[in-house]
């Protein structure tokens, strides 16, 4: 005998060694998939802690690749791209969860949030609330939804009761903060909207819209050399943001900046050629530059779309630094009108903050309408069947204000239900 042993005893070696390196691959082959799917899973869920729903949809995608049949990954997958806005990728992908045996509840609950994300608040928003106390692990993802949603619809009284109690859920989230601040400046709570902005940006700073919006309250309380730099950083973000760009045109307005202003606006003016807000204010910087017969031809325009007191003025200031006397005393109607809307517009949000009436919220809609202020007129104008969904009037002036869009269907839906008014 050798010192290896025999030769029985060297085979037996041989094939322990085969069996345990065959062993070992069929370890790799089991536990690498795992392994390389938990290595993305991790981070997925770090970026969407922090809100980065790009990134995330990436490591998931990388997870799910790694491991097909993890149910768990196609569901948090579907869940991320109906946040970052793609449904149609969400409706493929809890598809897949659902095939993968993600339970029924989840689909149902992610279902039921992708509906009321693209369609609004149309008073399917019980079956949602209801799940709170069921589902305290989603009632963060319940409240987003939800806030938005009445948002979009400018109920902004229960929006803002969802977005703060979405705050409450997840106080490190930007996001959350931000919608806040944009319910609250809508609302005109402007230290609110001010206070949810500023704790936006200090999470999230990457967040274009909660950096435009905290420079726009630095701003109203004339801190225009922090507002140009919060104006700036969203731009850095996103060079081509509109409201940026505005709200940086004001700012060097109001420092007397013309010639920073003017370029700012010449770009906004070539993108958004329709937009009244941008051609009232390109008016202006025109005016004070004195080329007053630009200012009248951009001032026109703007008016033309929404009537807005400030663009009238300018436009009066213009049509007199031009000799035309008579066409700038004539303003002094339009002006009259106007203050006189808006006074009535004052007096009826204080009947409808303590009242359901849907009357005066009617009125309020088609004031708002009548002056180019389309979106906020229709949000009254549904509010009003909020609370009365039989409300006839609110019926007609919805089938008016959906026919002079040239919405058809719409138009006759609301002129059946008004009895033929």
């Amino acid at each position: 005998m050798t010192q290896f042993g025999t030769p029985t005893q060297r085979r037996s070696r041989r094939v322990a060694i085969v069996i345990a390196v065959v062993l070992a691959a069929a370890g790799i082959v089991v536990l690498f998939p795992r392994a390389e799917g938990y290595r993305h899973w991790r981070p997925a869920q770090s970026a969407l802690r922090a809100e980065d729903f790009e990134l995330a949809r990436a490591e998931l995608a990388l997870a799910r690749r790694a491991r097909p049949t993890v149910a768990a990954y196609a569901y948090e997958a579907a869940r991320a791209a109906r946040r970052d806005g793609d449904l149609r990728a969400a409706r493929s992908l809890r598809t897949a969860a659902a095939e993968l045996g993600q339970p029924s509840d989840d689909i149902r609950l992610e279902e039921s949030l992708a509906a009321v994300q693209q369609s609004g608040w149309r008073g399917h928003d019980e079956s949602l609330i209801a799940l709170l106390p069921k589902r305290p692990a989603d009632a963060a993802r319940i409240r987003e939804v939800l806030a938005h949603a009445f948002y979009g619809d400018l109920l902004l009284g229960t929006a803002v009761e969802h977005a703060m109690a979405w705050v409450e859920l997840e106080p490190w989230s930007g996001r959350a903060w931000q919608l806040l601040g944009e319910i609250k400046e809508t609302s005109r709570d402007m230290p609110g909207a001010m206070e949810a902005y500023q704790n936006a940006v200090e999470r999230n700073a990457a967040l274009v819209r909660a950096q435009v919006g905290y420079a726009d309250a630095l701003f109203r309380q004339l801190r225009t050399d922090e507002a140009v730099a919060h104006y700036l950083r969203a731009l850095e973000a996103n060079p081509g943001d509109r409201d940026a760009r505005l709200g940086l045109t004001r700012t060097y307005v109001q420092l007397d900046r013309l010639g920073d202003a003017a370029p700012v606006i010449a770009g906004l003016v070539a993108d958004h050629p329709q937009d009244a807000e941008v051609l009232g204010l390109a008016g202006r910087v025109a005016l004070l530059g004195n080329r007053t017969a630009e200012a009248e031809s951009l001032l026109t325009r703007s008016l033309a779309k929404v009537r807005n007191l400030v663009v009238l003025q300018d436009l009066q200031a213009t049509l007199a630094r031009r000799g035309k006397v008579a066409e700038a005393r004539a303003v002094d109607e339009q002006i009259a009108a106007l203050r006189k809307d808006f006074d009535r517009l004052d007096r009826l949000t204080e009947v409808a903050q303590t009242s359901l009436a849907p009357g005066p919220r009617v009125e309020m809609g088609q004031i708002l309408i009548r002056n180019g202020l389309n979106r906020e007129g229709a949000a009254w104008l549904y509010d009003a069947l909020r609370c009365a969904p039989g409300y006839r009037p609110a019926h007609a002036a919805l089938a008016d204000y959906h026919a002079a869009r040239g919405e058809t269907e719409q138009a006759e839906h609301h002129r059946r239900l008004a009895g033929g008014q």
